[in-house]
């Protein structure tokens, strides 16, 4: 699944309508891009995995959030 160029305004357009439905939404980002932690988290993202994945380490993630 790849998100759009703009997924940080993705990301806000979802927690938004989420609130106001009051549901909770975990949104796990999966980046290349090193460094940029505390930024997409402050966004709205549970949780920021790194490339490469690992995918035994995603399913781990997943299971874990949708269990709250």
């Amino acid at each position: 699944i790849a998100m759009p160029d703009d997924g940080l305004e993705l990301i806000r357009e979802v927690k938004t309508v989420a609130e106001t439905k009051g549901l909770h939404i975990p949104a796990i980002a999966i980046t290349a891009y090193q460094g940029r932690r505390e930024e997409l988290l402050a966004e709205g993202f549970v949780e920021l995995l790194e490339k490469p994945l690992d995918p035994m380490m995603l399913c781990g993630v997943v299971r874990q959030h949708a269990q709250r």
